[in-house]
Parts: structure tokens; C-alpha cells; sequence
């Protein structure tokens, strides 16, 4: 695609850009200062977990040590990654102007660490991302310090309206903390992506579209003061595979009991799951594996908030 034809190359100890042919990728270095810790909630699709693979075949190719999987690392390589989706941009610098090494510590990364990250955009695959940063010295040479024990991934695909197709993150730091294997365990997200034919909710909230609408500054909640319950569902336009779910809450506080249900006819419904106690700011995910045509969110109010929901995004995989 044309769009592809100009891109960005930043070496890491660089600060100036270069210009080249290509998909667009840039490796910064940086200091961050002033972290304030998120909660943090980190599955990898498979996409992902093919990169850790490679990755780490390279390093060992290399005579190096591979990479463990940091939750915090990934959840602030995902943020960022689905960041860019969200405003369109490409940058190490995030929308609201934090650096990307401060965005690692925000997800709770020990400060007392090196670390460093690589963006890259217009590919799917693992495959074809990991070349794209292995023909660039900067990238590379992130990819194959030594010194780095921790990998974060991300991947996110773009809207009709963003520049590339699909948006990638890596975050690697040198001090282990939290880390998640990339296993069936993980409810990692798998497949490709499902188009959400349409949507509904309860008459005392918001549009459901916003729940769809690749922005996740936007939300959707009840408008009712105090609701006993509330709901959201969408329809895939016909009964399909479901491998996967992965959704966002942009506000904490008004999930604190709700099911994840399918269903065929939107009259009789299966709870798959019940959570407690979402979180903002953090992707989470669910294994299916259910054949379905409708997902429907369902809320209760134990704790009688006055609003319920704030579910910014919502994504569907075969």
C-alpha cells in the first residue's frame, strides 16, 4: 500500500530521524521521571506469543539468554500500541505527551532499571515485524542486549481511519518482575478478528456503538441514577466460532459484578464467565471457544454506584 512507502527510522541512542522505505518503526532511549503505578492485566494473542518465539531463537542464535514474558511490560507495550489506533499517530511520545519510558513505569515496572522500546507499524505477522526491526541497527540492537531479561508485546490492528493496518510495541527492561508464559492458560487472544454487525444496550445507558468504535477515551454506561442492572450486547451478524474476547473499561469503579454471556437467539443466554472489580486502563481477555452469534455484558450494582459500566471497547477473534 502507498501509505507504507514512508517511514520512520530512529536508532536507540539517536534523536534525530532518518528516512527510509518501508513499514514504520522508531527506537528511542530515555529517562523517565515521576511514575505513578496502574493496575495491570496483560494476555497475549498469538501473534504475540509467535514474536516471543522468535525473539528469543534469535538471542540464543546470538549466544544470549531469552526473554520472560513481564505483565507490566506488555500491558504498557499493549497501551501504547493501542494508543496509537486510537489517535493515529506514530510516536514514542503518547497522545498526552508522556514519554514511552514513563508509560512503562506507569503500568508499575521497577524504575531502577534499563529499558527500552521498539515501535513498528503495517504488518500483522510476527514474522515480517521481527524483520522489520532486525534490518534496523537501532532496533536490533534492543532486541540483542544482553543485559535485558524482560519482554513486553503488543499488538494492535488499526480502524478504516488509521494510517497502517496494525500497530506493534515491544518493551524489554533488565530487572525481572511479574511474568506470564504464553500458554492456553494465559486466555490469551487467538485468530483473527470479528466484525461486530451491530449493538444494544438498555434503555437507561449510552449508545452501545461507542463500545466498538476503536476509541477508548469514549465509554459506554447507564444514565439512571443508582441502576439495579444494566446491559450491552452485540450481534456478529450470524452464528460464528468465537475463539476469544478481549474488552477495556476507560473508568474504574463501575464493574464491580457482571457476566460475560452467548447466545443464538438472544432470548436464552450462557454465562461464561462472572467478574468482580474491573479495572481501568488495562486490556483483559477471555477464552471461549463457543459458537454464537450475540456477547452480552451484563451488569448488576452490589455496591449501589450511581453509574455503572464505562466499557470503552470490546473485540471479538475466531
Amino acid at each position: 500500500m502507498n501509505h507504507l512507502n514512508r517511514t520512520f527510522i530512529a536508532l536507540a541512542a539517536l534523536i534525530s530521524f532518518l528516512f527510509a522505505s518501508g513499514p514504520a518503526i522508531a527506537a528511542p532511549a530515555s529517562t523517565p521521571k515521576s511514575p505513578t503505578a496502574r493496575f495491570v492485566s496483560y494476555s497475549p494473542d498469538s501473534e504475540e506469543c509467535a514474536f516471543l518465539t522468535i525473539i528469543n531463537s534469535y538471542r540464543k542464535s546470538q549466544g544470549l539468554g531469552s526473554l520472560a514474558l513481564s505483565v507490566s511490560l506488555g500491558a504498557a507495550a499493549e497501551h501504547h500500541s493501542q494508543d496509537m489506533v486510537t489517535h493515529n499517530y506514530f510516536s514514542h511520545t503518547l497522545y498526552n505527551g508522556s514519554s514511552w519510558s514513563t508509560n512503562i513505569l506507569n503500568y508499575g515496572y521497577p524504575s531502577n532499571s534499563g529499558r527500552a522500546e521498539n515501535i513498528a507499524a503495517g504488518h500483522a505477522t510476527a514474522e515480517d515485524t521481527f524483520t522489520q526491526w532486525k534490518n534496523s541497527p537501532g532496533h536490533n540492537a534492543n532486541m540483542l542486549t544482553g543485559s535485558y531479561k524482560v519482554i513486553g508485546i503488543g499488538r494492535v490492528q488499526g480502524t478504516s481511519i488509521d494510517t497502517y493496518s496494525w500497530y506493534w510495541t515491544t518493551t524489554f527492561g533488565s530487572v525481572v518482575d511479574t511474568t506470564i508464559t504464553c500458554s492456553g492458560s494465559t486466555g490469551g487472544t487467538s485468530g483473527t478478528s470479528l466484525t461486530i454487525a451491530a449493538a444494544g444496550r438498555t434503555s437507561n445507558s449510552t449508545s452501545a456503538l461507542v463500545a466498538f468504535d476503536g476509541d477508548t477515551s469514549s465509554n459506554w454506561h447507564t444514565t439512571t441514577t443508582k441502576p439495579s442492572s444494566a446491559y450491552i450486547y452485540f450481534d456478529l451478524g450470524s452464528s460464528k466460532t468465537i475463539g476469544s474476547l478481549k474488552w477495556l473499561f476507560s473508568k474504574g469503579g463501575g464493574a464491580d459484578s457482571f457476566d460475560i454471556q452467548i447466545s443464538s437467539d438472544k432470548s436464552t443466554w450462557t454465562t461464561l464467565t462472572t467478574r468482580t472489580a474491573a479495572h481501568a486502563g488495562a486490556w483483559q481477555s477471555l477464552q471461549v471457544s463457543r459458537k454464537a452469534r450475540y456477547i452480552r455484558f451484563y451488569f448488576r450494582n452490589p455496591n449501589g454506584d450511581s453509574t455503572i459500566g464505562y466499557l470503552a471497547e470490546v473485540r471479538v477473534y475466531s
